[in-house]
């Protein structure tokens, strides 16, 4: 077979004309360097296949295929460019070219073509022609399927030399780095590679150099716009002649997958850390119980004067800063037990104003931005009050020099593809609490630990580390999202998402009820807790008030102390988790014996036994550890009385 060459670069005319005529069954090859040549060489003599540039000094490849076409000559065409666009792909092959290749990475490609024309005509032999234009035809399909492709996938291929010089993208890859084909010549691989990773890449591909077989790996690229994209990619060397001429990949945009990570990680870290706080919160609780309960006592009995007083009073302040430090603890596990009902959120919020502007002091101006409808969400309303201060409260330390906090409430509805980083985020409509303020802000190591407890910036002695590890299990409990947006000295945004509920359903805010009477008239009280401690307490507190008290340590001596009581429980006080039995199946067993028993449950933390994801029922009585004596007086004689469930 005859090959015409045209090209105006002598290096490629010579190189490229060099491995055409190594090719079996390529009898010559012509080479010219313009088109007027080209068209006076296929006058004298017209050529098989023409392999011809695109762009030259002087003409366009598109004026020799013009000029094919008018002589009517039955010739392959086999177009090579610096620019393979879909659009100058498109004009060649409607200008009648058979094939269009990348010239600075598709030598190869032209190559095989034309060896496989060539191997066709020697095997044709009699009906050559016939079987050459079969060949053409098979090659021409298969380049259109690779080309379809190539350029339809979802995922970034690419093509580099050895020395890591890009010299092909497809659609994808132009859409992840941010460079067209044309800017993406002129860039290396190291342009869009911190140093480590680049070092990293080359270390892979000198293994494969030594036999290694590709394999997938991660890393991260940097895009035109400075965005970093974690990206998946597998790499391989081409090979020519025994030696690598370069590198043919194929990445994909990994950023959403890595974010679900991330959030599943930070959940399980959570989750973590929420038990653990759970399991100390239930046994400090237990502790505090007896600190604070005997200690009031103290405080009661010992006249004002006496040095014991002020002791005792002491011991009182700390233990309720303890008790309060363990409610937090709670809240942020999610094991702290509510009484969630429908409320209006900006009424909550705006009750709350008279407050939050003696917190936050002069120097901070505070803004509400709030829609004329109310916004309904269920939370337990002494949670979301604490929910709002501790926001709040956080504002205001980061802004010391003063500037302007903003509270928002509004209604809102998510839909699928509108947080396409928040994939977690289930759609529907919510109420958005969200706290803006104009301070310090803060880099992404801080913001990736806020709501761990007792992650905290502050100096030593100015915060226990607790406020926003609340606020992240008390919105949790609600159902909701909480998201930050924080850069350093740029402010933060709290975004605080609670589903909303129908209007019709808030509930007012509850009047309390009427006192009753703390005294006792003889009525017999079971008590049961495994803690001994707390029982002794309890039994101190009831018996001191005429009550006839029997406590049991556990379960089956609760049992027993019943059975020689012959029914006459009026009361049982027990705990929620026991060796044995749960509070509940106990007073299930005993009422068989004493049906009109009425039952107080307590406990340090929610427990499945009596609440809904931690959410009490409202037939149930509970009184939380630690209580004081005077709680536990009370409740017992409204619960005996009726005033409260039973």
């Amino acid at each position: 077979m005859n090959v015409l060459l045209v090209d105006d670069s002598a290096e490629i005319r010579t190189r490229l004309g060099e491995m055409l005529s190594s090719l079996q069954g390529v009898a010559r090859v012509g080479a010219v360097a313009s088109v007027a040549d080209a068209r006076r060489s296929i006058a004298l003599q017209p050529p098989d296949i023409v392999v011809l540039d695109l762009h030259m000094s002087v003409g366009s490849g598109l004026d020799v295929l013009q000029a094919l076409r008018t002589a009517g000559t039955a010739v392959t065409t086999i177009v090579l460019t610096n620019d393979p666009s879909p659009q100058w792909r498109r004009s060649c092959l409607q200008a009648g070219a058979a094939f269009v290749f990348d010239k600075s990475a598709e030598f190869q490609r032209t190559l095989d073509v034309v060896a496989g024309l060539a191997r066709a005509a020697m095997a044709g032999s009699g009906n050559g022609g016939r079987k050459v234009a079969a060949t053409e035809e098979a090659l021409r399909a298969s380049e259109q399927r690779y080309h379809d492709l190539f350029e339809n996938t979802a995922d970034a291929i690419f093509t580099t030399d050895v020395d890591l010089n890009f010299t092909s993208l497809n659609g994808a890859a132009e859409a992840l780095l941010g460079y067209t084909r044309d800017e993406a010549r002129h860039l290396n691989v190291a342009a869009i590679l911190t140093p480590e990773t680049l070092e990293a890449v080359r270390h892979r591909l000198k293994e494969q150099q030594n036999g290694k077989a590709p394999s997938m790996y991660e890393t991260e690229i940097l895009t035109r716009a400075g965005r970093r994209v974690p990206i998946e990619v597998t790499a391989r060397l081409i090979w020519r002649d025994g030696l690598p001429v370069g590198i043919q990949g194929i990445a994909r945009d990994i950023s959403e997958r890595k974010q679900l990570e991330q959030g599943l990680r930070q959940a399980h870290k959570m989750e973590a850390v929420g038990r653990l706080a759970g399991g100390v919160a239930h046994d400090f609780n237990n502790l505090l119980t007896v600190i604070l309960g005997l200690s009031q006592e103290i405080v009661e009995r010992v006249p004002a004067d006496d040095p014991s007083h002020a002791d005792a009073a002491q011991i009182v302040s700390a233990g309720e800063f303890a008790a309060g430090m363990v409610r937090q603890l709670l809240a942020f596990s999610r094991q702290q037990i509510v009484a969630p009902r429908v409320l209006d959120l900006k009424a909550i919020v705006g009750r709350l104003t008279p407050l939050l502007q003696r917190l936050i002091g002069a120097d901070i101006d505070l803004t509400f931005r709030t829609g004329g409808e109310p916004y309904a969400v269920q939370a337990d309303p002494g949670q979301l009050e604490q929910v709002i201060m501790n926001l709040v409260v956080n504002a205001r330390d980061a802004m010391p020099k003063g500037g302007t906090l903003t509270i928002e409430t509004s209604g809102t509805v998510v839909k699928a593809p509108d947080f396409p980083d928040r994939p977690w985020m289930k759609p529907g409509e919510y109420v958005l609490l969200a706290v803006t303020d104009t301070g310090q802000g803060m880099d992404a190591e801080t913001k990736s630990h806020i709501f761990e407890p007792f992650f905290t910036t502050k100096a030593a002695g100015r915060g226990t580390g607790l406020g926003l590890s609340t606020v992240y299990g008390i919105v949790k409990q609600c159902g909701g999202y909480i998201f930050v947006e924080s850069n350093n000295l740029s402010g933060t945004v709290f975004q605080l998402y609670f589903p909303r509920r129908p209007v019709s359903e808030i509930v007012p805010m509850a009047t309390m009820s009427p006192a009753s009477r703390k005294s006792g008239g003889g009525e017999r009280i079971l008590v049961v807790d495994d803690n001994q401690g707390v029982r002794d307490f309890a039994v101190r507190v009831l018996t001191s008030r005429g009550y006839v008290v029997l406590a049991a340590s556990s379960p089956d001596e609760a049992r027993e102390l019943a059975a020689e009581s012959r029914g006459r429980i009026d009361l049982l006080l027990t705990d929620l988790v026991m060796p044995g039995l749960t509070g509940p199946e106990l007073a299930d067993a005993l009422r068989t014996s004493s049906p009109w028993m009425k039952v107080i449950y307590v406990s340090g933390y929610t427990t499945e036994a009596i609440t809904d994801g931690g959410v009490l029922d409202s037939s149930v009585v509970f009184i939380g550890k630690p209580f004081t004596a005077q709680h536990l007086a009370q409740r017992v004689r409204e619960t005996l009385d009726g005033v409260t469930g039973s």
